[in-house]
């Protein structure tokens, strides 16, 4: 990590500014569009084309989508009819009226402002409109969004996956009087597109983030080049999808299509039902993509492959590389994506080399069962494998085979989160679909937990004097106690004012003695969007991640989130919580925004991308949620049961990826459970598959507010000693970290919480910290002394009546607030609260659901002397405030 550079946005030396992200989110967004279709040379439009745009999110671009992945405050957003005129294209002022006005009358909706509606209410202009608009313009461009995300899933219903009745009925009569009807897509994953035949030409934009309304004039007018391909395979109907009965249920779903997802399933058992396949996009231009050299040397295959731009615009093709594999003892699925490599901009007749390496590794499948007679282990069975290339899933040429005369074994694991649950798991048999039992969990010896350290007490040692070789980490790891080990692994937040406020939690240095130790007080916010504060402050919103995965661009992301990465350097914050690599697993899944794809190997490329980005700026990410986290509804109880050869193959796949091919230092668990067991307590997650499995030495911590397994296999969520005894370093998120209520102490006492555990927890936040941009913080005192409340002077305690308090103080002086709410929402829901002192705005505050108990939020502030008026704003009258307590710097 170049921690320098951090340090120089942190100290003022270096200035961001958007304009530094501007462009890589422009062309991300532009490179992410999808083209599906496109008769009779509809797009680009023509210099003398005048437009009509239809669909009231026309001037209401969707940059993200809902929830904390998505709620990033932006300065700015461009939309698509604003862009459309800034670039020149003749618009209809009657149409634009009529939308403004219905728009006026009928604001948007942004339902309790954590969910929104998945889509907006729709007018319906009478035929009479639409014939005469026809007359004027020969173009129509219609406007589609959705939106859903965390706590809030697609539904298969009208104004979700499919088409409203009101966008049906608009999109009829413009295909009955337009020549030409476009339709543009913002949304935030694949909807239904059986209604396409109604237009000439289809755009998917995604959720582009902030720039991507000037993306969608540019690539409407031909100043880009479409080059998007789709990251997962559109079905016919949403009946198709291989995962359409074990989804959405609250207590147990069974991930019977097992390796068999997306395109892995519809290739093998049921083509019939795409209506565009994986990796599709089309282009304006026209490339010829010919294999002309093949090698295959130390277990990997490189192919050399011929672009040629063909057509008449300049622009980018996609090579992929997929691969079939012999059916075996353990059944394959037709085609795996093996490999991919975008080209840079050609011009007409232009022509470049690519070139792909495929490691075995890729085309490798995983033997839970020993079927092979080599269980648990990671092989290519033996018989042909041929690696095809071209521009989608089911548009490729041979470009070479090679056959295995024996079984070759690449690496003997043992078994890891095998399903403790019976059921039945699609195999493939000669290209017909079987179900058979998955084979079930092993009994097994717990492994031995790290070695105790003897602990000596404060010998002077800094975390610094590790840092510089000084002293080993062992040795300052003795030194804490077991109140500061318990401390340690309690992540304080969310807003917590020991850090850059609204941020999403403080780590690490969470108390004076640990700080006084030389563990810096570090800050996460959430992504992985953006930079996400609740505070007044703006930041930038990037396309949100199935966009960068259309992209099919890994260089292009890593550049873009370098410069997010400048932004978070420059608000003094040490890691983005992101990027999101879960598995597009079925369509509905509200937070598959924040996912890349269907595909193993595309997902898990680009979150190192975005990893190895966030890194080149001095910090760093987390990438999340480990594990199958793939609904949103019942997110924190539901059972994702999966056989462990899933499990490897594709679900935890992006992981190794990421965490292998980037210097990423932290991991976040899931809020489900995966074959019984929450994940923030799995030993075999966390200690087994991430840690010996995949080598990962950074830390590793729980979603906010994380059920846990407590000693009965029931939820918990004070059984902390469960956690640490997985692996899971920190739970997140606590007040404060002295005073939560857990059963650490009291188990270390016991003995049933290994020291060394708890001490091994310590040591890799510690070694996180030593990479951290808040240690060089340190020195310009940004962490020093902690939190006022524990060094300042109580001068005020108030109630709140009518979310109005009013105080005095004896001087004009800097102070916290500490606020007292009460909010009778759900647990995880999270609540705006802004808060003006003396009329002027003094703080954002978020909280969740408290189930009627106390929870403070703190927030730093100036203080006038005399009088001083607090006020209290909340939308909902569900969240309340009962006192303010004033605590002020001495």
């Amino acid at each position: 990590m170049n921690t320098g550079i951090a340090y120089e946005y942190l100290t003022g030396k270096r200035k961001y500014y958007y304009s530094d992200s501007a462009p890589y989110a422009l062309e991300c967004a532009a490179e992410g569009a999808v083209l599906l279709k496109n008769e009779k040379n509809t797009l680009p439009l023509g210099k003398h084309d005048r437009v009509c745009v239809f669909g009231r999110m026309q001037k209401h671009y969707l940059f993200s989508g809902t929830g904390s992945g998505g709620r990033v405050n932006p300065p700015y957003v461009t939309n698509i009819f604003d862009s459309l005129k800034h670039a020149g294209v003749m618009l209809d002022g009657d149409t634009e009226k009529y939308y403004d006005d219905f728009c006026a009358m009928n604001p948007y909706d942004s339902g309790n402002g954590w969910t929104h509606p998945h889509s907006q209410s729709e007018p319906v202009p009478d035929e009479a409109m639409i014939s005469e608009a026809a007359k004027r313009c020969g173009v129509a461009v219609m406007v589609i969004a959705r939106t859903a995300g965390e706590d809030s899933d697609c539904v298969p219903e009208k104004g979700s996956y499919y088409l409203s009745d009101a966008e049906s009925d608009v999109l009829t009569m413009l295909r009955k009087h337009f020549r030409s009807v476009c339709v543009l897509l913002n949304v935030c994953g694949i909807i239904d597109t059986s209604w396409t035949d109604l237009a000439d030409a289809v755009l998917l934009l995604w959720q582009a983030g902030i720039e991507g309304g000037t993306a969608a004039a540019g690539l409407l007018t031909g100043r880009f080049c479409p080059s998007g391909h789709l990251p997962d395979t559109i079905p016919v109907s949403y009946d198709a999808a291989p995962t359409k009965n074990n989804f959405g249920n609250p207590e147990r779903n069974v991930y019977a299509e097992d390796i068999y997802v997306g395109y892995r399933y519809y290739l093998t058992f049921a083509p019939q039902d795409v209506a565009f396949p994986f990796g599709f996009g089309l282009s304006y231009t026209k490339f010829d993509i010919t294999p002309s050299d093949a090698r295959r040397e130390n277990g990997a295959t490189e192919l050399t492959v011929t672009v040629r731009n063909t057509g008449g615009y300049a622009g980018k093709a996609t090579v992929q590389c997929y691969a079939s594999q012999p059916r075996g003892a353990l059944g394959k699925p037709a085609r795996i994506l093996c490999g991919f490599e975008k080209t840079p901009l050609l011009k007409p007749d232009e022509i470049c080399a690519v070139k792909i390496t495929v490691p075995d590794e890729a085309l490798a499948s995983y033997d839970d069962g020993g079927y092979t007679g080599c269980k648990s282990c990671l092989l290519l069975e033996k018989g042909e494998y041929v690696l095809y290339v071209g521009e989608s899933s089911d548009n490729t040429e041979k470009a070479f085979s090679f056959t295995l005369e024996h079984n070759r074994v690449l690496k003997r694991l043992r078994q890891e989160l095998a399903p403790v649950t019976p059921f039945e798991r699609l195999e493939n048999r000669g290209g017909e679909p079987v179900y058979v039992p998955a084979p079930l969990k092993d009994e097994r010896l717990p492994d031995p937990f790290p070695e105790e350290i003897r602990q000596t007490g404060d010998r002077g040692i800094k975390l610094a004097d590790v840092g510089s070789g000084k002293a080993e980490m062992s040795d300052f790891i003795a030194q804490l106690s077991d109140a500061e080990l318990c401390c340690i692994v309690r992540g304080e937040g969310m807003s917590s004012p020991k850090v850059t406020p609204g941020t999403a939690a403080a780590y690490g240095g969470v108390t004076p003695s640990l700080c006084a130790k030389g563990i810096p007080t570090m800050c996460c916010t959430d992504g992985p969007s953006g930079v996400r504060m609740v505070s007044d402050s703006k930041c930038f919103a990037y396309p949100c991640a199935t966009a960068i995965a259309a992209s099919w661009n890994t260089s292009l992301a890593e550049r873009m989130y370098e410069c997010c990465g400048h932004e978070l350097a420059s608000y003094g914050v040490d890691i983005l919580l992101g990027p999101g690599v879960n598995i597009h697993r079925d369509p509905l899944c509200g937070r598959n925004f924040e996912y890349f794809s269907e595909d193993p190997l595309l997902a898990g490329k680009m979150g190192a991308a975005v990893a190895r980005g966030l890194s080149a700026a001095g910090v760093s990410g987390a990438v999340k949620h480990f594990l199958g986290n793939n609904q949103e509804f019942s997110r924190h109880r539901a059972d994702s049961v999966i056989s462990e050869r899933a499990v490897r193959e594709i679900y935890a796949r992006p992981f190794e990826i990421t965490v292998t091919e980037s210097d990423i230092c932290a991991v976040m668990t899931s809020y489900n459970r995966i074959n019984g067991r929450w994940a923030a307590s799995d030993g075999e997650l966390c200690r087994g598959l991430l840690r010996d499995g995949f080598g990962f030495d950074g830390f590793v911590m729980t979603d906010w507010w994380a059920k846990l397994s407590g000693a009965d296999g029931n939820e918990s969520v004070t059984d902390l000693r469960g956690m640490v005894l997985a692996g899971n370093d920190i739970y997140m998120v606590t007040p404060d970290a002295e005073t939560r209520e857990d059963n650490l102490l009291e188990s270390l006492k016991d003995g049933s919480l290994p020291r060394g555990a708890i001490q091994s927890c310590a040591a890799n936040i510690c070694r996180a910290a030593l990479k951290s941009l808040s240690l060089l913080a340190d020195a310009d005192g940004r962490n020093a002394g902690n939190a006022a409340v524990r060094r300042g002077k109580l001068i005020c305690e108030a109630g709140i009546t009518n979310g109005k308090a009013v105080f005095n103080s004896e001087r004009a002086v800097k102070a916290t607030l500490r606020i007292t709410v009460i909010s009778d929402t759900s647990e995880l829901t999270q609540t705006d609260i802004r808060m003006t002192l003396n009329g002027k705005s003094a703080a954002y505050l978020q909280t969740g659901g408290t189930g009627g108990r106390e929870k403070y939020e703190y927030r730093t502030v100036s203080l006038a002397e005399g009088e001083n008026k607090l006020c209290f704003e909340c939308k909902t009258d569900q969240v309340r405030a009962v006192r303010v307590t004033v605590f002020a710097e001495q």
